[in-house]
């Protein structure tokens, strides 16, 4: 990211909606703008290409932190703006000196002068107008509980002023029915709940009952959204009617409520076996899924709040379908699309419920589906055929060849047979929210003279009471869903600060396939790894057609190994487990391995005792695995090959490496830029 709101301004303009990514950039780069009163952000050091950031926890005074909350509250009060921004008067809700000022009038006075956020510049004076407003705001003497503003020290930071514009600018979506219907959008609003309501008519969701003694009644809520073009413009406006699941009762209201969804490493394994048979991959969406389902249970809802019929106030919705925010919702969803799926002819994959696979001759359709996501594989007549069909049955929204899933980016090169997957809005978006744009970018993840210990965490109850109040479970939480989704160079690193949890533009993955169709894995291990508990850890990743990463793994498993041996062979052990569970996926859709997966292992005494019976007075307590291991081998349903250390791609999941180490077998594990890949597509 470059200096100054220049950049800020590009941001603003090509955004496709994420409002609050625009704010924290902006944020950012204030900071960065080298502005005397700018917040200063914390710390730390960033993957390259900002894929990942990890804090040192610097620390931040308490009056920063609520500026920052004041700061950050800014971008939900549209409401308020709406009702200031044609008014002469500063309404006053009666708080603090500093609430009352940044909450309503800087955002109230700067709506009424018109200040543009595209306008201001960090490293330069205000404009005439900005001037103005604030010189207006020294000299005014706002009326508050406290003391009016006096002094420079009392208004808020330049971060803070930027925050405001933005609100003014960009933020318009309603927390409230009240809200929305007193924004200065209300007859966008209104004939969006109008068609949300007429949805629900047209559906038979509910039907009015007098309201029953006795019985939990429970409340809802309207969720507002903007949705927005890829440029940016506005494309709708939509309302959505939420029952407040919250408030039901189990055994009453709901019993079961799990419902599966499609695993990511199927859905990497069905992509590359997309890009090696050349199909069809495309993307539909269901609208209002949950609608679609029969209840079982007999649930009670308020009439939807702003329409409750008149002469019937008195009257509550006794439910016939599902709803969105009942507990219950996705797993009725499921079960109605598993009921059509099976209706026309498909089977569901043992290994995966959320798969369904149906053929005809030589052509192939494949669904998979995650909750109302879902994801069509196959040959493209075919595929056309089933799409119309269930569009016949549901409503649904084609979305043609699939781009964006789940938070991944998918691009396709079809000449060359390649499938790019990766996910650079949402590690942008990570570090963003954690403040670590600005942070300088290394070249891995970990120290290799570092190891994370139970000694480094806070001991005192004053660092306790200072750690909580960053979000460390947050950051951990964000960084693992890019862990499994493309990035597995970084498994041993999200594993290691996931242990502490209680004290508290990326390089993308690349599938393409080679010309060895076939399954194949890496295994190792790190003896003794953990400093606390003396374990081994334990890492494995597999691929499909030789270099299309479809699963990856880095643990520690609740064993303590007494060799080197041993703790590759309780690797082994997972490694073997994961393939036949992939080799039997791939056996339902319809992909017979031909020969045994190929395992690589970098220790020959494991190699040996998973081929004969050796070593076996060192080994003999561990022998569950070690008949299981020897059982696959003698079937050929696996090869443990030798693989030399520096070729191991596994190594990189279960210890930190040095930077020119950690490159080479990011680049063997599959993980590539985007622009190597595919270069120059825009």
């Amino acid at each position: 990211m470059g200096d100054g709101v220049g950049q800020c301004e590009t941001l603003c303009r090509e955004c496709t909606g994420r409002q609050d990514i625009v704010a924290s950039k902006v944020a950012r780069t204030v900071e960065s703008g080298g502005h005397n009163r700018a917040y200063p952000g914390r710390q730390g050091t960033v993957l390259e290409q900002t894929s990942l950031a990890v804090c040192d926890q610097t620390k931040v005074s308490g009056r920063q932190r609520c500026k920052r909350r004041r700061a950050d509250r800014l971008l939900n009060e549209q409401a308020l703006v709406d009702a200031q921004r044609d008014s002469d008067q500063v309404k006053r809700r009666g708080r603090s000196c500093m609430c009352c000022y940044e909450d309503e009038g800087a955002v109230a006075l700067l709506a009424r002068a018109g200040v543009s956020a595209l306008d201001v510049e960090p490293t330069c004076a205000l404009p005439s107008e900005e001037d103005a407003v604030l010189d207006y705001l020294r000299t005014s003497g706002i009326e508050t509980k406290q003391d009016p503003v006096t002094s420079d020290k009392d208004l808020p930071s330049y971060e803070q002023f930027v925050y405001a514009l933005l609100a003014i600018k960009y933020v318009n979506e309603p927390q409230t029915y009240k809200q929305a219907i007193a924004s200065g959008e209300a007859a966008q609003w209104g004939k969006a709940m109008d068609c949300e309501i007429h949805s629900h008519e047209e559906n038979a969701t509910w039907v009015l009952v007098p309201r029953p003694r006795g019985r939990n009644i429970l409340k809802n809520r309207w969720v507002y959204v903007i949705k927005y073009k890829p440029d940016g413009s506005v494309d709708r406006f939509k309302a959505r009617l939420v029952i407040k699941g919250f408030l039901q009762k189990y055994g009453i209201d709901y019993t079961e409520i799990f419902a599966p969804v499609v695993r990511m490493e199927i859905l990497r394994q069905l992509l590359a076996l997309a890009a090696a048979m050349d199909w069809e991959v495309e993307q539909m969406d269901v609208k209002t899924a949950f609608l679609n389902g029969f209840l079982e249970e007999e649930i009670y809802m308020e009439q939807p709040v702003g329409f409750v019929q008149p002469g019937k106030e008195d009257h509550v919705c006794v439910l016939k379908k599902s709803l969105y925010g009942l507990k219950q919702a996705p797993r009725v969803w499921y079960y109605t699309f598993y009921e059509a799926m099976m209706a026309e002819g498909f089977v569901r994959l043992i290994k995966d419920h959320c798969v369904f696979i149906k053929t005809r001759g030589k052509e192939i359709c494949i669904f998979s589906v995650y909750v109302d996501d879902l994801l069509v594989i196959g040959s493209k007549a075919f595929v056309s055929e089933m799409k119309d069909i269930l569009k016949r049955r549901f409503q649904m929204t084609d979305l043609g060849g699939v781009s964006y899933l789940l938070g991944w980016h998918i691009e396709r090169r079809r000449s060359e047979r390649i499938i790019f997957v990766h996910q650079e809005k949402y590690a942008t978006k990570v570090l963003d929210r954690f403040g670590l744009a600005q942070c300088r970018p290394v070249r891995s993840p970990e120290e290799t003279s570092q190891k994370l210990s139970e000694s480094d965490c806070p001991q005192t109850d004053a660092e306790k009471q200072d750690m909580e109040k960053f979000p460390y479970r947050e950051a951990v939480g964000s960084f693992m869903y890019l862990m499994m989704g493309t990035r597995p160079d970084l498994a041993n690193f999200v594993r290691q600060v996931s242990r502490y949890l209680q004290n508290p533009a990326p390089p993308p993955l690349e599938l393409r396939p080679s010309l060895a169709h076939a399954l194949s894995a890496y295994s190792d291990a790190d003896y003794a790894n953990s400093v606390d508990t003396r374990r081994s850890v334990s890492g494995y990743v597999t691929y499909l057609f030789g270099n299309s990463p479809i699963s990856w793994r880095s643990s520690l498993p609740k064993l303590v190994t007494l060799s080197t041996t041993e703790a590759e062979y309780v690797a082994l052990a997972s490694t073997v487990q994961e393939v036949l569970y992939l080799k039997q996926v791939m056996l339902e859709l319809g992909y017979d391995q031909v020969g045994p997966v190929k395992i690589g292992e970098d220790n020959q005494s494991t190699i040996r005792i998973s081929k004969n019976p050796e070593h076996h007075g060192r080994c003999k307590h561990i022998d569950i695995r070690f008949f299981f291991v020897q059982e696959r081998q003698h079937a050929q349903d696996i090869d443990v090959f030798y693989c030399p250390t520096d070729k191991m791609p596994a190594d990189i999941l279960t210890k930190a490496l040095t930077p020119e180490v950690y490159c080479r077998l990011r680049d063997l594990l599959g993980v590539r830029s985007r622009t190597v890949v595919l270069g120059d597509m825009t």
